[in-house]
């Protein structure tokens, strides 16, 4: 979604607008519910973080907002980092908090294979190569903004992206 329709529908939002809400939420929702749950690892605690993400978002104390997939990006990855160290115990299906939170699942990894099996695919990839699927794939993001979040040159960022993209592509077909 572009900025600038984000930002109006966020004005809109602090007015009570429960169009512009809808409109936010049908068109986030579900990359929230993916990284939450690739945080936190339970589809129940990931609803969880649904709720409170869109509240936080309904509550109106947004201010204008450059990026809207990053800002929807950081404040899932928060609540749900925030809820994993409160209530989330660490028992014997437990996965490192680091690796659940770095491997970020797109919305369209469930339609070919499970959240686990992504998030297995791309365990062995470097935090940084993580970081760059999980922003372009699920969030849109553009090279020229991971490149200034993960601090490389843009054209350094697009090479790791297409060879993450090749192991990707010769690990799926490997199964």
């Amino acid at each position: 979604m572009e900025a600038f329709i984000f930002n109006d529908l966020l004005e809109r939002v602090a007015k009570s607008d429960q169009a512009a809400f809808t409109t936010i939420y049908n068109a986030y929702c579900k990359r929230v519910k993916w990284v939450a749950f690739s945080v936190v690892g339970d589809l129940n605690y990931a609803e969880d973080v649904v709720s409170e993400v869109f509240l936080k978002l309904w509550d109106g104390q947004n201010k204008y907002v450059k990026n809207p997939n990053a800002w929807i990006y950081e404040i899932t990855r928060n609540a749900a980092l925030d809820l994993y160290r409160k209530h989330i115990k660490k028992g014997k299906n437990a996965v490192s908090l680091e690796a659940l939170c770095e491997s970020g699942a797109t919305p369209a990894a469930e339609d070919s294979f499970s959240l686990t099996e992504f998030q297995s695919m791309i365990a062995s990839f470097d935090k940084t190569d993580q970081e760059i699927l999980t922003k372009k794939l699920a969030f849109s993001y553009t090279f020229p903004e991971i490149a200034a979040e993960v601090r490389l040159s843009v054209g350094a960022v697009f090479k790791r992206y297409q060879k993450c993209l090749e192991k990707l592509k010769n690990i799926f077909e490997s199964r």
